[in-house]
């Protein structure tokens, strides 16, 4: 049978052979592929670069298709496979593109591996320039690389991210002892061994950087001189004058994992030119008499934690981002605005928001374009006083516009049929024309382009979309499965909840929660058919928020006949600054309430909608404790659950993950890297660990986890897996674990698959496959 027939099927509580449920999820997963898109050119006018990724089940690996839609009815007129491997960077006229590739020899006998750098003109190489000796590890992407690499206004240099070159560590045996380092130093022998902390979960190869520059017209790589010690650095864009503005974050006295976090102490430089134009080496002179980077924030109060700086277009200003001083992984967001070249105090355009004037007034800035607190690399629009940027706004992401002159902000409508409950996230700005990829938990991912008028209106138009348009014709032979896998998508519904917590806890505020309905049965079988079951599915964090964005895996679960639920509780993004500062210390209790509150509400919804006796759960890394939580607290309530990479024991998982502060903070306690814990304090994070219930546990319960996640780390699990085993004889349980997955739990695009066909397979009861002592 087809999807849609196995969608009856499950919505009417018939358990899906697990064959079917693997088949759903590939058909869904390779017919909505993850699109991303930029304009070509700098003004907007030219096609746009539509990159589409699928995962490739059978060869598991993601496969990358480039399209170019050229304006006005933005028709695709060519596309090309991208190999994952290569790194792509397009100048702002789009007349170049950068493309990095690793040198298959090495770095030239240095220990760190080398690159090639390539220009090319269309067609034709323009310059090849080798970054082997000069630095390690290219860094292309994410909180480091926010703009990935970047190309100066004149096309002439490109300005990157890497680890700086190895340090020669010999044994005491080692012939190469007595030889000089590069920097004159001797390289002391027995440091073979010494530890190098790192940047923590998916960043491991973190630990010195430094940035470089290429010049494009003498084909060399430089070292930018004269940035500041004892820092990561990272984030650089060229100003107007061709010298380069940077993000560093203090690496003593502890590393702290960066990723998901947008509140680490950070501040922004500014290097001039000569930095990196000479012709300098290592202890050269004039390697001594580059300029020292000037600090352009202070690290503190409003500047906390400055990030992401973009320059105007007519480069009169520069604008960034910031949060307070707070020991949360996420926050809400202000938005700065310094004169330039003046370099002159920044002034606070749109600041954090604490309690939103009403239910639906503005939340205060959470963006998240790549990753919690970052921006699109253009966010400007032409008349360099108005920008954009898509923000959480309660359970939905938006495309927001700031007047920076007057601080004012207004929400554009989400583009096309996703209607007004869906969500749009800002991908790029180029001109008066914004690039938009909107979609809903039923529409898979459209890309937009938005013209503003002078008026303030918006009229956008199509570039590309993975869904199924109406009245696509079948093909030849017949409707693949993909299509109707997206029919399937389609037919779900879904709709936002609203409601008072139970319980105050100091801080009333607001829950909401995103029902996901399966298809109605055919109308012969309405009378008939039961509910279908409630699955309710926990975000981590705790500090984020689920969407109404599409995403394949809540899709997924909902096609495999499940209600699935998600709740946004107090503490969640998008919600105002003081909603989420209430969970902290409260975390196990005020959580658990509003999910239960939330659960009660949609089980007392007339007409029924959900089977009220049928009610499953399951979650990662804090939705997994949480799911821990549940399951201990309501050792009756749920029939099933499925817990991937949980915190299970706060007080063990204090000294073994990448951000200890998190098990501090989130208990209520203060942390500092000076923080030795006692016997107190031990208790404290323990007796909010779901362990310490376990012996209430009466629930069948898969486990899955990655056997390198730093963030939760894989004996949280096991640890929680082996107690419950130990004293529940007879309680089904399985647990799976993922060699080479980190806390997201996806190594491999199979890796991903198996963790959420597994899940959706062992929560509709099929137990058979589990343990049982």
């Amino acid at each position: 049978a087809g999807p849609r027939a196995s969608l009856r099927c499950g919505a009417q509580g018939g358990r899906l052979p697990t064959s079917q449920l693997a088949s759903l999820y590939r058909d869904i997963v390779v017919s909505a592929p993850t699109l991303s898109a930029s304009f070509s050119s700098s003004n907007g006018c030219g096609p746009v670069r539509v990159t589409a990724s699928s995962p490739d089940l059978v060869a598991d690996k993601v496969r990358t298709l480039v399209s170019c839609h050229a304006p006005p009815d933005y028709e695709a007129v060519g596309s090309v496979e991208r190999a994952s491997s290569v790194v792509e960077s397009w100048s702002p006229s789009g007349a170049l593109v950068a493309l990095v590739e690793q040198d298959a020899d090495g770095g030239k006998g240095s220990g760190d591996p080398g690159f090639f750098i390539k220009v090319y003109r269309g067609r034709h190489l323009v310059v090849s320039v080798s970054t082997a000796g000069v630095h390690g590890e290219i860094h292309p992407d994410g909180v480091l690389a926010d703009c990935g690499i970047t190309w100066s206004p004149d096309e002439t240099q490109l300005a990157y991210v890497a680890e700086l070159k190895s340090e020669k560590r010999p044994t005491f045996w080692d012939s190469s002892k007595g030889k000089e380092e590069t920097d004159g130093k001797k390289a002391a022998p027995g440091r073979k061994y010494d530890f190098r902390p790192s940047l923590g979960e998916e960043m491991t190869k973190v630990h010195r950087t430094g940035l470089f520059v290429a010049d494009l017209s003498r084909g060399t790589v430089s070292a930018v001189r004269g940035l500041p010690g004892d820092c990561l650095i990272g984030q650089p864009q060229f100003a107007p004058d061709g010298g380069l503005v940077f993000a560093a974050w203090p690496s003593l006295p502890r590393i702290l994992g960066l990723r998901h976090y947008n509140t680490r102490q950070s501040r922004l430089f500014y290097c001039s030119p000569a930095a990196f134009k000479e012709e300098q080496t290592e202890g050269s002179a004039a390697a001594a008499e580059a300029p020292q980077a000037v600090a352009l924030t202070s690290g503190e109060g409003s500047e906390y934690s400055a990030l992401c700086p973009r320059f105007s277009p007519d480069g009169r200003f520069m604008a960034f981002v910031s949060t307070d001083a707070i020991p949360f992984h996420s926050s809400c967001t202000r938005l700065l605005v310094m004169d330039w070249p003046q370099k002159s105090h920044a002034r606070i355009v749109v600041d954090v928001v604490d309690v939103p004037g009403d239910d639906d007034a503005f939340p205060g800035l959470w963006p998240a374009s790549g990753g919690i607190g970052l921006l699109p690399k253009r966010i400007w629009l032409s008349d360099s006083v108005r920008l954009a940027m898509s923000s959480s706004w309660r359970s939905q992401e938006v495309v927001i516009l700031i007047d920076t002159a007057s601080g004012a902000v207004s929400r554009l409508p989400v583009p096309g049929p996703c209607g007004p409950n869906g969500s749009a996230a800002l991908l790029d700005v180029a001109g008066s024309r914004l690039l938009v990829a909107a979609s809903a938990i039923n529409y898979p991912p459209g890309i937009f382009v938005g013209d503003l008028d002078g008026a303030g209106g918006t009229t956008w138009n199509l570039v590309a979309s993975s869904a199924v348009p109406d009245g696509h014709p079948c093909l030849p032979g017949g409707e693949t499965e993909q299509h109707k896998a997206l029919r399937a998508v389609r037919s779900l519904s879904f709709q936002i909840g609203r409601m008072v917590p139970s319980t105050e806890n100091g801080f009333a505020g607001i829950i909401e929660y995103v029902l996901i309905l399966p298809p109605k049965p055919a109308t012969e079988e309405a009378g008939t058919a039961p509910l279908p079951p409630l699955l309710l599915y926990i975000h981590g964090g705790p500090h984020v928020a689920d969407s109404t964005h599409f995403l394949a895996g809540a899709a997924f679960l909902a096609c495999a006949g499940n209600a699935v639920l998600h709740v946004n509780y107090r503490g969640s993004r998008g919600f105002g600054q003081s909603a989420l500062a209430s969970l902290p210390g409260r975390i196990g209790t005020q959580d658990v309430a509003d999910v239960l509150d939330a659960v009660r509400a949609v089980q007392a919804m007339q007409p029924a909608v959900v089977d009220v006796s049928r009610t499953r759960v399951m979650g990662g890394s804090h939705g997994g404790y949480l799911t821990l939580q549940l399951i201990g607290q309501n050792p009756e309530l749920f029939e099933a659950a499925a817990s991937m990479n949980p915190v299970a024991n706060i007080a063990h998982m204090a000294a073994s993950t990448d951000i200890p502060d998190w098990c501090w903070s989130e208990c209520g306690l203060d942390f500092s890297p000076q923080t030795v814990p006692t016997a107190e304090s031990m208790q404290a994070m323990f007796n909010k660990s779901p362990v310490s219930l376990v012996h209430r546990v009466r629930t069948p319960l898969l486990m899955m986890l990655g056997d390198v996640d730093l963030r939760v780390p894989y004996a949280q699990g096991l640890e929680y897996w082996h107690a419950l085993r130990g004293r529940r004889s007879g309680l089904p349980t399985r647990m799976l674990v993922y060699p080479g997955s980190n806390h997201s739990l996806a190594a491999t695009p199979n890796a991903k698959a198996d963790c959420l066909v597994n899940a959706a397979d062992w929560l509709q009861g099929n137990f058979e496959t589990g343990d049982t002592v």
